[in-house]
């Protein structure tokens, strides 16, 4: 029992915990970092010149010492080769509970990889959107490496489009060659890579809502923004572009004057005859029947994306109001550069 209780109340345990559980430091422009994922692209960013980086293998024994060692809370990362350290950023994307890019929008980030290129990043960068804010700082720390690392292709034969290959697998979790490959899987992973292709190149825009998506809420929605905008006013008053701290103010504002419009669309739909549990204050998660208070702020991108391609599905039982309908096809033409 004693020992049972031990493996339980380890705290150093990293691979294999949830992006939430572990252990966090803050890192300007970026938000709250798992501490491991910092301190290895510290690491790496010293030897940013190695060829192959990430795509070259380290030794499989070395790495799994060295993944034991991180676990037990020991410092050794800079002791260990810059490919095992490589190893060791994919095994922390591959062995998270859940991926990193949420299994809810794979398709999604699929399906707008074949759009035209502009739509395709556009559409992307709403995806974006939709991540979970662990998620979405965390991927825009990591994709922001990334792309140093890209940079250096010169030297170190690593392109964003090899980095999208070599990680794509270890976001969606995809790949891990239990599968037999077939045209059709493989088209699924070229699909996968170039998703996260877009976002490497993008990375600058990852989780921010578009100006003209951000200029339309109010009118969309027919809310009096009132005081909920003071801080939108506040923050782009100022003269040049705007920084990364308030943009992420920013995006927090949109949210809070999105989530005060949703009530009056839930408000106009006609229920089935069996009366429903109370689910006010809460929005569909993008799996049918569920719903979770984490996505309000998300909803209106949500409700786009999910027009666009087909996002969940809506219950014949349920029927929108011809409001609803008139805003979703509003964010869609927007979203189509329509507008």
């Amino acid at each position: 029992m004693e020992k049972e209780k031990d493996k339980k109340t380890v705290p150093n345990v990293v691979f294999g915990t949830s992006l939430n559980a572990l252990p966090q430091c803050t890192i300007p422009d970026h938000g709250t970092i798992p501490q491991i994922l910092v301190d290895t692209c510290i690491y790496l960013e010293q030897h940013i010149h190695t060829e192959g980086l990430f795509r070259k293998s380290g030794s499989v024994i070395r790495l799994k010492a060295l993944k034991a060692k991180v676990d037990q809370g020991v410092n050794c990362i800079n002791m260990a080769p810059p490919c095992d350290v490589a190893g060791l950023v994919k095994c922390f994307f591959r062995e998270l509970p859940e991926p990193v890019l949420p299994t809810e929008l794979h398709e999604a980030f699929i399906k707008s990889q074949q759009l035209q290129n502009n739509e395709k990043i556009y559409t992307t960068i709403l995806l974006s959107c939709l991540l979970p804010e662990k998620n979405a700082n965390t991927l825009h720390y990591f994709l922001s490496f990334l792309k140093n690392v890209s940079l250096r292709s010169k030297d170190n034969k690593m392109d964003s489009k090899n980095l999208a290959v070599v990680f794509a697998p270890n976001f969606f979790h995809s790949g891990d060659g239990g599968d037999k490959v077939t045209a059709l899987t493989e088209k699924r992973l070229q699909l996968q890579a170039a998703a996260v292709h877009t976002l490497i190149d993008s990375f600058q825009e990852i989780g921010h809502v578009p100006d003209i998506v951000l200029e339309k809420i109010p009118a969309m929605l027919g809310v009096d923004v009132g005081s909920s905008s003071s801080s939108l006013d506040n923050i782009e008053d100022g003269d040049g572009p705007l920084t990364e701290g308030c943009k992420r103010r920013r995006r927090r504002s949109v949210g809070d004057i999105v989530s005060g419009a949703l009530s009056k669309l839930k408000a106009n739909r006609t229920p089935s005859g069996t009366p429903q549990p109370d689910t006010s204050g809460m929005v569909e998660s993008g799996k049918a029947g569920c719903f979770s208070p984490r996505v309000s702020r998300k909803e209106i991108v949500r409700k786009s994306l999910r027009l666009r391609f087909g996002l969940g599905k809506i219950r014949d039982t349920v029927s929108y109001n011809t409001n609803y309908i008139c805003i979703a096809s509003h964010i869609r033409r927007i979203s189509q550069g329509s507008i």
